[in-house]
């Protein structure tokens, strides 16, 4: 196992049986974890287009249909919403006006 891999596991290990009410969920270390690592080029780009892949494909079965629209929508919203994406562009150039 790499260094990289080990610290990631070290960061995203499961909590104790004596969790308290002010300690950190899986989800919150997960959100802190993907905003302090650097962005990758074109990474909401890559989230829209795969997002928009999923909306457009047809399948014929309802828990396909279903399956495809849920990822769709996710990705679609990561593309939009991520601190890279497009609502942050756009507030950066409203900011700067």
């Amino acid at each position: 196992m790499g260094q990289a891999s080990a610290l990631l596991l070290k960061r995203l290990s499961l909590p104790d049986h004596n969790m308290k009410d002010s300690d950190t969920s899986l989800i919150e270390r997960l959100r802190e974890l993907d905003e302090s690592r650097p962005s990758l080029p074109g990474e909401h780009w890559m989230a829209l287009g795969l997002g928009l892949y999923f909306l457009m494909r047809r399948r014929q079965t309802l828990p396909g249909r279903l399956a495809s629209t849920v990822a769709g929508v996710a990705l679609v919203t990561r593309a939009l919403s991520g601190r890279d994406g497009a609502i942050a562009v756009l507030r950066g150039c409203v900011k700067n006006r």
